[in-house]
């Protein structure tokens, strides 16, 4: 652990955090494999290592329930692959949840705990690994070499050449493996995050919502929704602590905010007149659509989508109940089916039908419930959490799938086990654990 300021940080989490959450093709064209398989190792080794400290601060049981729960979807899911006779890969995120996010997010509860830290350094240690990443974005957004050098990573890991130069013209900044969506989506959620942090007293994390904020925006203009979505959740959160001055001060910081991005978008026009002309046709064709207006994105994307729920496409009878087996993005099974969607919840109704539907909803649900209910932060950060990432879910699962180990799903894994996989909300503390253990005291630093 290293001090930065009044902050303790420990540079090897944040490392292994950027590698399982963005998975930078680093070790591209050597190997290709998903870099979650070289955080697992550790991680699990790690934890057979600190199996006392796993079972004196871990609600164990509420762990292994999800653990059971994810294994038996997940033979659900490959019964139904076998017997529609669909590829059993599409399903591989369970594996990646359940080996390798699950137990880096335990890992990383223990290491903060042996230390005497709480939720509070978790989530600066989020925000700190989306700084490192935001540092790779700008430096290939003023930097032609370096970002040359992430596109020929990228190239080297798999995708596909032609799409790597194409969107490089314009976004595609930063090092990890998804750009372009999800990458930038989690982008977004710790910007907010490191927003909550700045309004509630840790007045330094101010400096890094821009930073951040700018990092998801040009590599994806859905990002303009979530932080949007996010600074309302701020919003709903800090009406709960009927703190008005504190209220009035928010919403003087959000706009300066968004006066700086405005004034942002002319540095971004002097640097990348592609970028800037990508950017501001984003903004105007979303301002068209809320004035009610025609705009083509937009009447083409919903068009799209009411063409994907049309009798003729639908899900019917057996399926709509189970599924099929598959996922339906990118016209994967176009040809059999006769449908293709990027839209997440068309996806999940394909793949499982509405029991699966019924079973991964209701499971987020809870944790979000839970989140909201935890007694290791206080009320308000709770609420803040929850409705963000209920938020999250709706955009994110509307725009394309939040259902796969994706850079999001690994933040959100690390929050479920730093905020509710704790014997004190259990109810369950046993009472020889050391005070200054306890993540209780996160509550006073919040």
């Amino acid at each position: 652990m290293i001090k930065i300021g009044k902050k303790m940080i420990s540079i090897p989490m944040i490392l292994f955090m950027y590698m399982l959450i963005y998975n930078p093709p680093i070790l591209a064209p050597l190997f290709t494999f998903n870099s979650a398989w070289l955080v697992m190792i550790p991680s699990t080794a790690y934890l057979l290592l600190n199996r006392k400290e796993l079972k004196t601060s871990v609600n164990l049981r509420a762990v292994v329930w999800t653990e059971i729960t994810l294994g038996v979807v997940f033979a659900y899911l490959l019964v139904l692959s076998k017997l529609n006779d669909n590829p059993f890969s599409q399903h591989g995120f369970f594996v990646y949840w359940m080996a390798a996010d699950i137990p880096f997010a335990l890992a990383c509860r223990i290491a903060l705990q042996k230390r005497g830290l709480g939720v509070s350094e978790l989530l600066d240690h989020i925000i700190w690994t989306g700084l490192l990443m935001a540092a790779t974005v700008i430096a290939a957004f003023l930097i032609p070499a370096v970002k040359e050098f992430f596109a020929e990573k990228t190239i080297a890991y798999g995708v596909s050449k032609m799409i790597t130069v194409k969107l490089s013209a314009y976004r595609n900044f930063g090092f990890a493996a998804n750009l372009t969506s999800t990458a930038a989506y989690v982008q977004a959620v710790i910007a907010c995050i490191a927003l909550w942090r700045g309004v509630r007293g840790k007045s330094s994390w101010l400096i890094a919502f821009p930073v951040l904020a700018f990092s998801a925006n040009i590599n994806a203009r859905v990002s303009v929704y979530l932080i949007a979505a996010g600074m309302a959740a701020i919003g709903i959160a800090m009406l709960f602590t009927k703190d008005w001055k504190r209220f009035l001060t928010y919403v003087g910081v959000a706009l300066g905010f968004a006066a700086i991005a405005y004034f942002g978008l002319g540095i971004v026009r002097f640097v990348n007149p592609m970028t800037h002309e990508w950017l501001t046709r984003g903004l105007e064709q979303v301002s068209t659509f809320v004035a009610g207006e025609e705009a083509a994105y937009s009447d083409g994307y919903f068009g799209e989508l009411a063409w994907m729920l049309s009798p003729d496409h639908f899900p019917k009878g057996v399926k709509l109940v189970f599924g099929a087996g598959t996922e339906i993005i990118g016209g994967v099974v176009e040809e059999k089916y006769g449908t293709a969607s990027d839209v997440g919840f068309m996806n999940d109704l394909w793949r499982g039908g509405l029991v699966y539907c019924a079973v991964m909803y209701g499971m987020y649900l809870l944790a979000l419930w839970r989140i909201m209910h935890s007694k290791v932060i206080r009320r308000e950060t709770g609420i803040f959490l929850a409705v963000l990432w209920l938020f999250v879910f709706g955009i994110v699962n509307f725009k394309g799938m939040f259902l796969i180990h994706s850079d999001l799903t690994v933040v959100f894994i690390l929050l479920v086990a730093g905020l509710i996989w704790n014997r004190y909300d259990s109810g369950d503390l046993i009472p020889d654990v050391p005070e200054s253990v306890r993540p209780l005291t996160a509550i006073q630093k919040e």
